[in-house]
């Protein structure tokens, strides 16, 4: 991990690639928007939650921001192994 700077940019950047992917699936399939609309809110909670726990880590050390990040990549692909599951691609 270069920098608190660089992991506040990768979820940012995580976050904002399920906002588009969810987006795209709303307008292919727009009887499954409610479904998609609450994966968003999922994504901004890691958003969220992940920024609150980097301004709070400080003096922490490498392992802890390693954590945010991990947690934030396990989170976002459960968001879209349930956004496979909504539009029904095995």
């Amino acid at each position: 991990m270069a920098s608190i700077r660089d992991l506040k940019s990768d979820v940012q950047y995580l976050v904002s690639e399920i906002v588009s992917d969810c987006s795209n699936v709303m307008v292919l399939h727009p009887d499954k928007k409610n479904d998609v609309l609450g994966l968003i809110e999922k994504a901004l909670d890691i958003l969220d939650s992940s920024l609150n726990k980097i301004n709070d880590g400080k003096g922490k050390n490498k392992a802890y921001f390693n954590g945010i990040k991990n947690d934030a990549i396990n989170a976002a692909d459960a968001i879209y192994n349930q956004l496979r599951d909504i539009v029904g691609v095995k």
